[in-house]
């Protein structure tokens, strides 16, 4: 018992301690017309925000019932006692299709069908990470 406090007290005098962070979180999203039918060719770009880093950015492809899934990610990171030490994450998402205007959100915007509206001049997602 001894030897866990004393391997404690100097884990915590170092400054920093582990943690498990979700680098992505799991996302399940049905992209719709706005008919309701569902888009195969839907694309979603999903790009993570770090406060030490660079955007990085991952694609998803529909199923042929316009659904996309994404499995969440996690991994240890150090969570550290000072100002820029810890690591915090953002998303953000946008989905497009050919012939469609794209949407675009945040993780907690996907509890509901994307209806993506028809254009005959479609947005696309290229500067979306910028």
């Amino acid at each position: 018992m001894r030897i866990v406090g004393v391997a404690f007290i100097l884990l915590i005098l170092t400054g920093c301690i582990p943690r498990y962070a979700t680098t992505r979180p799991h996302l399940e999203v049905d992209v719709r017309d706005p008919q309701g039918e569902p888009i195969p060719t839907a694309v979603m770009q999903f790009v993570t925000f770090t406060s030490h880093g660079l955007p990085s950015e991952e694609k998803f492809v529909a199923d042929e019932q316009g659904h996309i899934a994404v499995a969440r990610k996690s991994e240890w990171s150090p969570l550290a006692f000072f100002i820029h030490g810890m690591v915090f994450y953002h998303w953000q998402w946008c989905i497009n299709a050919p012939g469609f205007s794209a949407a675009k959100g945040t993780p907690q915007m996907l509890d509901k069908p994307i209806i993506l509206q028809r254009s005959a001049s479609p947005t696309i997602c290229n500067e979306f990470a910028k």
